[in-house]
């Protein structure tokens, strides 16, 4: 009973600490930041083309006036995907699908950490990485001041990554190998900048696990599982990579959105976003392991001096002295917000807070006072208590984002509009009201069929007419006249026009799939099925070469 308890104890602190963290979801609506409301919009509108029967979601059929938006052709998924899961199964609000989502994140970041952390530190030095990583000041501000849901689902998801790689690198077997790979795929899944943020620190650790067992062992442990995710992530990174081209990108790294004009004075982003104590504690955990003796400490070493350098980087990346960098790299723009960073940092400086724990093992203190070090550092974590104020919060129903509403109303989902297609040079002043219009009055034009990527109309038409779509041109977007298919033309408004002879025409417009993303969509399904054979594969295996032992197998 009492060894229950024991190992019960992280995660009863970890729970503890995950309430603590989400004390303010207890208020009626949301905390209103910078893009809550998009986020809602978004949320609801990926819900509805779900119930259309996309999937993979590509087209906000209602967004941008009912023009069409292909945000969800490059929006990453998981996070989207949680909450209509709770909405559409569960019979949640939005708002409280939203909040259900990020208490289960929160609560698996620390999961994670634990997980990770415990495989070098050991249960007291995880659990203290642990608790600090669930309360550390940066999750509070990308959720109640950015509302930046996406990025916090990353970064509840990395430590998995880690913890997995730990496992599989340490004793690799076809589960561990599966873990890393599903982990994997998650993570990029959720938000592909902290892809870009996070990829130095999984090189590093990889690099550390080389001197370990050595560059050829690690690598070749490696290359199924990163594959296997890739093909899992190929649904949703094909299309990123090889259709961007045709969206309005380049808005996102210019004028207030150019990294090198977000650079923070050093302490405001220190102290401010990564809290004093956490700080402190990192000081301490990395004093602990330059001074310490024995061998755990010594292996450890290098671990801990390349997250040292990995937070030098961030802290110079984030200075005046690096603006030019910013300028003149072009890959790094896309980070737009320098401080990003904070979300790798956060990581880093939690995990080297554990290296405390390590001088103290063996001595006769249980783990649940170890933890209470996590639990008691929320009094003195830079807590933002504007997220405490209910005159902030504000609440949306479901009401409020039906189809009609973000059609009507032109409800948007991102800042700058940059998912709009290229071919949309000018936007139109008004939403749709009629989805295909004629140049002549004297057309009959009968609606078959209004679905968000599948619309049939008859048209009848007593003489040539030109007749206008009002849906933005996508690569995808096909038409057809009586099924024969036409090639329309692309108006300023990036809308699709074509030409009807005189008499009756069955006229179907309809969105598919490119062969990017068909390309995509079957390497993830080959992944799903390799994820189902791989066990099975390694299962039988095993029996074989335990057969062979006892001479059933020659």
């Amino acid at each position: 009973m009492a060894a229950t308890i024991k190992s019960l104890a992280p995660y009863a602190l970890l729970l503890a600490c995950t309430v603590i963290a989400t004390l303010p979801f207890q208020e009626p609506g949301f905390f209103r930041g910078n893009d809550l409301t998009l986020e809602i919009v978004r949320i609801a509108e990926y819900a509805y083309s779900l119930q259309d029967g996309q999937f993979p979601v590509r087209l906000g059929a209602n967004l941008e006036g009912g023009y069409g938006y292909p945000i969800y052709n490059f929006f990453p998924p998981v996070f989207l995907q949680l909450v209509t899961i709770f909405m559409l199964v569960g019979g949640l609000s939005i708002v409280v699908s939203i909040k259900l989502a990020l208490f289960l994140l929160t609560l698996a970041a620390g999961l994670g950490m634990y997980w990770f952390a415990r495989e070098h530190l050991g249960r007291e030095g995880g659990l203290l990485a642990a608790g600090l990583y669930v309360l550390a000041p940066y999750h509070f501000f990308d959720i109640f001041s950015r509302n930046a849901f996406s990025e916090f689902t990353a970064l509840a998801l990395a430590p998995f990554v880690f913890a997995a790689m730990a496992r599989h690198l340490k004793a690799p077997t076809p589960a561990t190998g599966l873990a890393l790979a599903l982990a994997a795929a998650l993570f990029v899944l959720s938000h592909n900048l902290s892809v870009l943020m996070y990829l130095p620190l999984f090189a590093g650790y990889a690099a550390f696990w080389m001197t370990v067992s050595g560059p050829k062992a690690v690598l070749g442990r490696l290359v199924w599982p990163l594959l296997l995710a890739f093909l899992l992530s190929a649904f949703y990174t094909l299309p990123l990579v090889f259709e961007r081209q045709y969206v309005q990108l380049q808005e996102l790294t210019t004028g207030k959105f150019a990294a090198h004009a977000n650079l923070l004075a050093f302490w405001y982003f220190a102290m401010l976003r990564l809290g004093l104590l956490h700080l402190l504690f990192a000081v301490l955990g990395m004093y602990a392991a330059l001074g310490g003796r024995g061998p755990t400490m010594v292996a450890l070493r290098p671990l801990a001096i390349g997250a040292a350098a990995f937070l030098l980087l961030c802290f110079y990346l984030n200075s005046a002295y690096s603006a030019g960098l910013w300028r003149d790299v072009g890959w790094l723009q896309w980070l737009q917000f320098p401080w990003r960073l904070l979300s790798p940092i956060s990581f880093v400086i939690c995990f080297l807070a554990g290296f405390m724990m390590l001088p103290l093992q063996g001595a006769t203190v249980s783990v649940a006072k170890y933890g209470s070090l996590a639990l008691a550092s929320l009094f003195l974590i830079l807590f933002p208590m504007q997220a405490m104020q209910p005159d902030q919060y504000i609440t949306m129903t479901h009401e409020e984002v039906y189809r009609q509403q973000i059609l009507t109303q032109s409800l948007r989902t991102t800042v700058l509009s940059e998912y709009l297609p290229i071919w949309v040079r000018e936007q139109p002043k008004r939403p749709v009201t009629e989805r295909l219009t004629a140049s002549s009055p004297d057309v009959v034009i009968e609606t078959l069929r209004d679905s968000g990527t599948h619309h049939a109309f008859r048209v009848t038409a007593p003489r040539e007419v030109t007749m206008l779509m009002h849906v933005y041109y996508f690569p995808g977007w096909s038409l057809q006249v009586n099924d024969e298919p036409i090639t329309p033309a692309v108006t300023r408004n990036g809308l699709m026009q074509f030409t009807l002879p005189p008499g009756s025409h069955r006229v179907t417009v309809r969105f598919r799939d490119t062969w990017v993303r068909r390309v995509g969509n079957g390497l993830s399904l080959l992944g799903a099925a390799a994820c189902l054979a791989w066990p099975l594969a390694a299962g039988w295996r095993h029996r074989s070469n335990r057969g062979a032992r006892r001479g059933w197998v020659a």
